[in-house]
């Protein structure tokens, strides 16, 4: 791969990380709303739905720094 093409990784991981932020931010205020809930409504059917978004942002940020990760070994060797 010529360094024209490698240097376009770091865009890549530039819009990697971006996205991760984004949803992180998301979590975060999705965490916050399920949090300022009553008890009785984070328990609710809407609540659950809630803390299943919250779970998936999670692992979808995993998944963004497994990408991130794979793509920085890789450009490393």
């Amino acid at each position: 791969m010529n360094k024209e093409r490698k240097a376009m990784f770091g865009d890549v991981l530039s819009c990697l990380e971006d996205a991760k932020g984004q949803l992180s931010d998301i979590q975060m205020e999705e965490q916050d709303a399920l949090d300022n809930m009553p008890e009785g409504l984070q328990c609710s059917s809407r609540g659950e739905k809630m803390q299943e978004y919250i779970d998936l942002m999670d692992e979808a940020n995993g998944k963004i720094d497994e990408a991130i990760s794979f793509i920085e070994d890789k450009l490393a060797k």
